[in-house]
């Protein structure tokens, strides 16, 4: 039988059934765009890395708003059959039908970190108040002054891997010993941090317990300063122009120079070092310097030809694939500290410039 679609009605739902139906489908959709922005942000972030361990150009695009566009139409019909049916058949007359549709579609402004957003962000170096504030709230101390810190008065933290790859062997070994000392004592709750007069980035007070379960790790971290034995309270700052034998001077890292020295961890293939697209770091004998005994407790990157499937985060780049391993702990914690830390030297200032924008629900 031929039947004859008559549209007798055309609306809008109504406002509840528009409410019922967005809150049902924007949940799920805003937590799809979350885990996609963080997704392309570590992408990003190990990209340059990458490219840094290579001497490329390191690259930043930020997202410097998010907006969405929500649509919400509806409408009914009811179908007559031209052959009306016998009334006695119990078939009704009429078939009604009711539509509708919902989309959502945020849309993404990206923009370039350039000009003077991009040295506070990447080139300034991070504020002493800022490791005092995560050492504080949870961080290791160790990790968080192997990747903001140069050099405490004159124990040096690898300074020439704060930039390129070097070609001769790095001075980190008392650094490190120094750091675990501290960490010995931030896990038995024997080390803490107090302001000199006021909370700025000039002064602060590294206060040491007199408990003798720590002596053994005061000892070591008073040798490694050449500070005077009986010192309980030691005044940090950043000040290299005034040394004085009772306090301790830091110099501080940028985000890009921690980005430098995390980069030292990646690794390249054979292939890559043989054609001369990266430095082989040596030691002073000319035995090739293993840059894991520096930081395979603190970050590794790997390699290889083929996509490594599950990584916590994995990106191509030169025809190999780079990835963090999703079982590696200490990396991932690393790699986290690292996007804080890029995090924290952003400011309410920073004023983007948008370059490209995409509505990326479509």
């Amino acid at each position: 039988m031929v039947r004859l679609s008559v549209l007798l009605l055309s609306l809008a739902l109504l406002p509840t059934g528009c409410a019922a139906l967005a809150d049902g489908n924007i949940r799920p959709g805003q937590i799809d765009f979350n885990r996609q922005v963080v997704q392309t942000l570590d992408e990003q972030l190990l990209l340059n890395l990458v490219r840094l361990r290579y001497r490329d150009t390191p690259y930043f695009i930020e997202i410097s708003n998010i907006t969405t566009q929500q649509s919400v139409t509806g409408g009914g019909s009811l179908t007559v059959p031209i052959g009306l049916p016998d009334p006695s058949s119990g078939r009704s007359l009429f078939t009604p039908g009711v539509s509708g549709t919902f989309s959502y579609a945020p849309t993404v402004v990206y923009a370039p970190l350039q000009g003077e957003a991009f040295v506070r962000r990447l080139v300034a170096p991070v504020p002493l108040l800022a490791a005092v504030v995560l050492s504080q709230s949870g961080w290791s101390i160790a990790r968080v002054l192997r990747l903001t810190v140069d050099r405490i008065n004159s124990v040096r933290n690898a300074p020439s891997a704060a930039g390129p790859t070097p070609k001769l062997a790095p001075d980190y070994a008392d650094f490190k010993r120094l750091v675990e000392a501290l960490r010995k004592l931030q896990i038995a709750d024997q080390v803490a941090f107090s302001p000199m007069g006021g909370v700025d980035d000039q002064g602060f007070l590294l206060l040491l317990d007199k408990d003798p379960s720590a002596a053994a790790a005061n000892s070591e971290i008073k040798s490694l300063l050449k500070l005077a034995p009986n010192v309980e309270r030691i005044p940090l700052a950043r000040d290299f122009t005034q040394p004085e034998d009772d306090r301790v001077t830091l110099r501080m890292r940028s985000v890009l120079s921690a980005m430098f020295y995390l980069s030292q961890a990646v690794d390249v293939p054979a292939q890559h070092e043989a054609l001369g697209l990266v430095t082989v770091t040596r030691n002073p004998d000319g035995s090739r310097f293993d840059w894991h005994s520096a930081l395979n407790d603190l970050f590794h990157v790997h390699t290889s030809a083929s996509d490594p499937g599950q990584a916590s985060v994995k990106i191509a780049y030169r025809g190999q694939w780079f990835w963090i391993d999703d079982a590696d702990l200490e990396s991932k914690t690393t790699f986290q500290l690292l996007v804080q830390l890029f995090s924290m030297q952003a400011s309410h200032k920073d004023q983007l410039v948008p370059m490209l924008t995409l509505p990326v629900g479509r």
